[in-house]
């Protein structure tokens, strides 16, 4: 047991310590409005103050002719690591255009010198939604501007925005050494449990594959798993832009926990479903928030959701052989008899 107190210790520690206050302090702040003299308007937006809180406002869009929008711009300060937005964004009946990125959007997007600008999104979405944003994106090296972008991209409806702020952040002094710490608890955590996995177990190999396969595919920083994402799928001929299909993150995830179920499950002389069950839903769980630590990557409920789910038909289709199938096939063998 000693495998779920270190796995439960490294889930408490990393959701600690990477809550944004404990591990960045601010080197400057910012309260962008949209009424500041050097703010950038994009297709003259409809834009209206709230008067529900100071600060707050509403861009709106009758049609989905153009993208509108605001943009502000802010010099790197010495030191600065990455990059911190906050804000509440509320939107009320967002149509998205006929591209996927055409919706109600907040992303910054860096400058540097020698490289092209890039855009990364901090919100994105589409409908009638309230979403609390707080996210930190590393700065490139090299960035010296940041553009703080809001817009409506070809997208009609009304999106309000309270309390935006964007902050400059650098890493607290000593926290490498306390993230370090944190992943030998996660070493530690994953290799108790991996033993317990192997301990008489019948061809040990078989879940070696599935715990190998599960932490290799959520460990992989976001740059190198997209990259090997798109060399899988140009092998076949396929359009990259099938890496990014919502569907297809679900069918990876399902499938690859439901087949560490299997293979887990199959070769426990020992079987118990509630057993099974307990310890592959901990490693659901763990291989998500985990990936708070990992460069490029997030934790996602909704993944954690579809990791159970193949966990569930994974212990389902092993339960429904060794409780029907196997006295089945018996029967059947003695009547041949």
């Amino acid at each position: 047991m000693n495998h779920w107190f270190r796995l439960l210790l490294a889930l408490v520690l990393t959701l600690w310590v990477t809550q944004h206050g404990v591990r960045y302090e601010a080197l400057s702040q910012f309260s962008p409005s949209p009424w500041a003299a050097d703010v950038r308007l994009q297709s003259q937006p409809t834009l209206s103050a709230l008067d529900s809180a100071p600060g707050a406002w509403r861009l709106e869009a009758a049609d989905q002719k153009a993208h509108r929008g605001l943009s502000w711009q802010f010099p790197v300060p010495p030191g600065a690591q990455a990059v911190r937005v906050q804000a509440r964004v509320d939107i009320a009946d967002v149509v998205q255009g006929p591209k996927r990125w055409e919706r109600a959007s907040v992303a910054l997007r860096q400058v540097a010198e020698q490289a092209k600008p890039r855009e990364r999104s901090v919100f994105g979405e589409t409908g009638t939604l309230t979403q609390e944003v707080d996210e930190v994106h590393a700065l490139l090296p090299g960035a010296e501007s940041v553009q703080l972008l809001v817009r409506l991209l070809r997208a009609s409806g009304s999106m309000d925005v309270h309390g935006l702020q964007l902050s400059f952040v650098a890493e607290r002094s000593g926290m490498d050494w306390v993230v370090v710490g944190v992943w030998l608890v996660w070493v530690g955590g994953f290799a108790g449990l991996g033993w317990a996995w192997l301990h008489g177990v019948q061809n040990r190999w078989l879940p070696v594959v599935g715990a190998v396969l599960v932490l290799s595919a959520v460990t992989l920083p976001g740059a190198w798993r997209d990259a090997l994402a798109q060399w899988l799928v140009a092998g076949p001929g396929f359009s990259p832009a099938l890496v990014f299909h919502p569907m297809v993150n679900v069918a990876v995830h399902g499938l690859m926990f439901g087949l560490a179920a299997v293979l887990l499950a199959l070769n426990r002389p020992d079987w118990s479903l509630l057993r099974c069950l307990a310890e592959l839903g901990l490693l659901a769980a763990c291989s998500e928030v985990v990936q708070k630590l990992v460069p490029g990557r997030s934790a996602e409920w909704f993944d954690l959701r579809v990791d159970l789910v193949g966990v569930a038909l994974g212990l389902s289709l092993v339960w429904a052989w060794r409780e029907g199938g196997r006295p089945w096939l018996r029967r059947r063998r003695h009547g041949r008899l």
